[in-house]
Order: structure tokens, then sequence, then C-alpha cells
């Protein structure tokens, strides 16, 4: 789903009720949810399966590359954007 930063340019067009930055042809909420829902049902007829949920970990879920997530288990970051967690504390690099 799609989520405008009320403080960015964008947001604050929206907001005005503007037309720069194609502020007015933004689909609604109800449009991105079909989308979503549309996507979802094409990549799962392709053979595709979700791979995380904002709810939380389903039993499938909790296997492979993810289960140390959901263990709380140490994991290093590396590059733009990457986050990291020593078991205690979390941290990420920006930029």
């Amino acid at each position: 789903m799609m989520e405008i930063d009320e403080g960015s340019r964008l947001g604050l067009e929206v907001l005005q009720g503007g037309t720069r930055y194609s502020a007015r042809d933004l689909p609604s909420e109800d449009e991105m949810a079909e989308f979503y829902e549309t996507a979802q049902a094409i990549l799962k007829a392709a053979g595709y399966e979700q791979y995380e949920s904002p709810t939380g970990p389903s039993r499938d879920m909790l296997r492979g590359n993810n289960l140390k997530y959901w263990r709380r288990e140490a994991y290093l970051g590396f590059g733009a954007g990457a986050h990291s967690f020593s078991g205690t504390q979390r941290w990420a690099r920006y930029a």
C-alpha cells in the first residue's frame, strides 16, 4: 500500500487539494486496496506466495531466513538502508 508523508512536497500538495506532482491522479485508498488484492490473486495463480505479513508470522513463515528475526537472534545488515540487531539493540544505516 502506498503511504504519503504529510510533510513531503507531494503530501502537502495532496492535503491542500493541489494539482502539482499529479496529486489528484493518485488512487483512492479503496482503489489501492483493490490493486493490492488483484495483484495478490494474479501472483498466487502464477505460483507465488506472499513473503511477509504485516500482522505477524504464519507457521509457514517461521522457517528459512526469516526465522532469526522472529526468534530475536542477532544479525548484521550491510549497505544503504541496512538494519542490524545485536540481540538487545537495533541500529540502521541511513544513506
